[in-house]
């Protein structure tokens, strides 16, 4: 009894370490309460907030069965940031990531600019564009009816998508989706870039050119025009400033610093996110964990006696 108590009692710590050590960002819908800062799951990383218009809960109905599920509905005119440009900031100083979201449009064209190749005019779901080429800024954003997630060429004035990734799968629909959107930096100037669509490779650029990993992609570009963008983030629209919002329901996002196969044993992020079309909420880990704990004491008091 004793040995094994012993391994409990490593196995928490060392549980809560792996559990939490890609994961940099977790917002998930249930957790907001419909006013102020939608929380970030992961201890001391920035939380979201409102940054224009009125987000409003709105219970899953036929996409989910299960009770006191949410989806935070996004109209066309708000949005979240999350600001700052230090190591609280999910994205900060990262070089390989991976970007989740569990959304529906609920058959929603969605918004479109006077560019409509590249990435940054199109609905938001996650993104910081800024203007006039600056470095490396990036987004998941939904063109039409399909997915695309991109990075701009810092050496590009208007902007060239580097990595500029296309699903098959159409997405104006109305059952909820899983996407997937990795970088993964192979060198100072080439990355590889992937695309998950509901659990299925849609979508990759192995080796690509890509100069922007010295770049930082939370940098303030020149604010000398009043542009009033912000360091940071948005979620629900392609920039801090709220350029091309994302029209329908965000269930969850995920930021991992780290380049993941979401479809990998033990991961599985479509199968654990959305079971028969189901959003399936999850558990925060630290209620896993103090469960966890609280066994390990039980036992440990019970080989005392």
């Amino acid at each position: 009894m004793k040995a094994f108590s012993i391994a409990l009692a490593t196995a928490i710590p060392l549980l809560a370490a792996t559990a939490n050590a890609e994961l940099v960002g977790q917002f998930v819908s249930n957790d907001w309460t419909g006013t102020g800062a939608w929380e970030n799951r992961v201890e001391g990383k920035t939380d979201a907030t409102i940054a224009a218009g009125t987000p409003t809960l709105s219970s899953a109905g036929t996409l989910a069965s299960q009770a006191g599920v949410n989806f935070i509905d996004f109209n066309g005119s708000s949005f979240f940031n999350v600001l700052g440009n230090d190591a609280n900031n999910p994205m900060y100083g990262v070089g390989d990531f991976s970007i989740t979201a569990v959304f529906t449009t609920d058959g929603n064209t969605q918004q479109s600019g006077e560019y409509p190749t590249y990435w940054w005019d199109h609905g938001g779901v996650v993104g910081n564009e800024r203007p006039g080429g600056p470095p490396a800024d990036f987004g998941l954003t939904i063109d039409g009816n399909i997915v695309m997630g991109a990075m701009s060429d810092p050496r590009a004035y208007v902007s060239s998508n580097v990595g500029n990734l296309r699903s098959t799968t159409t997405v104006d629909d109305n059952p909820v989706h899983v996407v997937t959107w990795v970088r993964d930096v192979v060198d100072a100037t080439h990355a590889s870039f992937f695309l998950y669509v509901d659990g299925a490779l849609e979508a990759s650029l192995v080796n690509q050119e890509d100069v922007s990993a010295a770049y930082d992609i939370l940098s303030t570009p020149d604010l000398s025009s009043g542009s009033g963008f912000l360091e940071g983030f948005a979620i629900g629209a392609c920039s801090t400033i709220g350029e091309e919002k994302f029209l329908g329901r965000i269930a969850e996002i995920q930021i991992h610093d780290t380049a993941i196969d979401p479809t990998a044993d033990g991961l599985g992020l479509h199968d654990a996110l959305v079971v028969d079309g189901v959003y399936q909420v999850p558990e925060p880990a630290t209620w896993i964990l103090s469960l966890l704990g609280i066994v390990g004491l039980a036992i440990c008091r019970f080989r005392k006696r």
